[in-house]
């Protein structure tokens, strides 16, 4: 616990001094300029759409910025012999993140839908359980799919992709197109508990919003410990 704690105060700074927070105090700034200038606006039907795109941010390129900002430091280099094991390495990265990721989302929708939100029966719980779920996954995508390149520019085309596959449910969430394929991916798991107006969902809306998202996670997770060894060995 100590090399965990000692981990997270360390990455904390590391976010702070490279502008992390800044950056999400930014993204929350021009959300709100953006959708206080369009009149009679009800972000509500939709927030759980927007704040999974948002996330994607926050985490999936948050994570990957900071991976690679290692690397370029050296610092991968000196934890590889360090007693720090692999899980309070990518723990303390997504715990950091996660965090942050709900404060800013937190922050986005109360300036946005207003503290009526919050006493929508179980609708704000539900939208932040379901901020955390896809927060978790999107930083251990991110991780994993970052870890075999070397600089910000090898990363960025690639990322399309990445980040295109991850949010593919987006485009049934907003009704784009439907299709019941989408839910095979987490992430329509994850959107059903957000998009519930404040109603409880049913048992079974329930276990699999919760239980699907967790065993994508567990997966990500494999490949994340995985990609990890693969980038200590590459320093």
């Amino acid at each position: 616990m100590k090399r965990l704690a000692a981990t997270l105060l360390c990455d904390v700074r590391l976010q702070v001094r490279n502008g992390f927070y800044a950056a999400s105090v930014f993204i929350v700034a021009v959300w709100g300029a953006l959708f206080t200038r369009i009149p009679n606006v009800d972000v509500t039907a939709v927030w759980g759409g927007m704040i999974a795109a948002n996330l994607m941010i926050t985490t999936f390129y948050f994570i990957g910025g900071l991976v690679l900002l290692e690397r370029d430091e050296g610092s991968l280099a000196a934890r590889s012999v360090t007693p720090l094991r692999t899980g309070e390495y990518l723990g303390s990265k997504v715990l950091t993140l996660t965090g942050l990721a709900v404060i800013e989302n937190t922050l986005l929708t109360l300036l946005l839908a207003g503290l009526g939100f919050f006493r929508i029966g179980a609708g704000f719980p539900l939208l932040i359980l379901g901020a955390v779920l896809i927060s978790v996954l999107y930083c251990l995508a991110g991780f994993a799919a970052v870890a075999r390149y070397r600089s910000i520019n090898e990363f960025l085309m690639p990322s399309i992709l990445y980040t295109f596959g991850l949010g593919l449910p987006l485009v049934d969430y907003f009704g784009l197109w439907r299709s019941p394929l989408f839910y095979l991916h987490p992430l329509q798991a994850a959107l059903g508990l957000m998009r519930g107006g404040g109603e409880l969902p049913s048992l079974g809306a329930a276990a699999y919003g919760l239980l699907y998202p967790a065993a994508a996670i567990i997966v990500f997770a494999v490949l994340a410990r995985r990609a990890y060894r693969r980038l200590i060995l590459s320093v």
